[in-house]
């Protein structure tokens, strides 16, 4: 329950999460079981950052909607909605 509520008020990673519930008593073992668990149950959804990292959400909605297009701020970790945002990619990063 302490992840779910720290997921309701922003997404956070595996790290931001495991530090902040650490002050409950919650290894990062835990923590990323926990995230595992809530991820297969359809409550949060994992978003795949470039960078290697992720970030994790509540579902908000139907959980059974298929996930909308989204950016996700790597500095804020913010994720917004772009449903009818048109993106130009114009090179790979290697």
């Amino acid at each position: 329950m302490a992840a779910l509520a720290s997921l309701m008020r922003a997404p956070r990673s595996h790290e931001e999460l495991a530090a902040e519930l650490a002050t409950l008593g919650f290894d990062s073992a835990t923590v990323a079981r926990n995230l595992g668990d809530l991820t297969r149950a359809g409550l949060v959804r994992r978003r795949q950052l470039d960078d290697g990292g992720c970030r994790f959400s509540l579902v908000r909605g139907d959980e059974h909607a298929p996930p909308l297009p989204s950016l996700t701020c790597t500095d804020g970790g913010q994720a917004r909605c772009r449903r009818d945002t048109k993106v130009r990619i114009t090179g790979v990063r290697r």
